[in-house]
């Protein structure tokens, strides 16, 4: 007996410590959407241990964030979406932008996904094994495309395409994979890039308040 009520009041100070960082948490993020420049910017949500920011653009265009990086989704054309990968984003990716990937594909019944990751250095371990398990579910309804500079990213895509057996062309050259985005959107005529309202969410993102802060 002595030992359950020692695990019961040790389980009543372990979520009453939770509930406090909780709060704390709210308190940052509820300033943080403030700073934003945007006013429909929806509530930071908690996915898989993973404080997650996403904002709708007017123009449709997607900004997803979590506390190490973030990806920027634009759809150039009615099957193509553009990704762009900004820092480490540790996801979790399955509940982020392969959202957006499904979508596509119920809509239109195929999708080629443009990866533009040379901002990116190593990728997060934590979203290789959903990668992996998304490609193998939809290897026949997709084809992906990636702009890559990081050698150590570029073998962990390859391990990824080749497990889950699906079509991906890797790219090293701008004007190579610009071509390659033209066939696919001929309305495209550059890469597309993270514009000027995503990169004050991500800025104010990296600089929280206080943790004392109250709104």
């Amino acid at each position: 007996l002595l030992e359950v009520a020692r695990a019961a009041q040790f389980r009543r100070e372990h979520d009453a410590r939770h509930r406090r960082v909780d709060a704390a948490d709210e308190r940052r993020l509820a300033t943080l959407w403030k700073r934003a420049p945007c006013s429909d910017l929806h509530p930071l949500h908690r996915v898989s241990g993973e404080r997650l920011g996403r904002k709708v653009h007017t123009d449709d265009t997607v900004l997803i964030w979590g506390p190490s990086g973030a990806v920027f989704i634009t759809q150039p054309a009615a099957s193509v979406l553009y990704v762009i990968g900004v820092g480490n984003f540790d996801g979790p990716f399955e509940d982020g932008p392969m959202c957006d990937f499904d979508r596509v594909i119920a809509e239109h019944g195929s999708l080629d996904l443009f990866l533009d990751v040379r901002g990116v250095d190593r990728g997060s371990r934590k979203s290789r094994g959903p990668w992996k398990e998304w490609a193998s579910k939809n290897s026949t309804r997709h084809k992906s495309f990636v702009l890559v500079h990081s050698s150590l990213l570029h073998m962990a895509i390859s391990v990824i395409a080749m497990a889950s057996k699906t079509v991906t062309q890797c790219y090293s050259k701008e004007n190579v994979f610009l071509s390659e985005l033209m066939r696919k959107a001929p309305k495209a005529t550059e890469l597309p890039t993270v514009p000027a309202w995503a990169s004050a969410i991500l800025q104010s993102s990296q600089n929280p308040p206080p943790a004392d802060s109250s709104v």
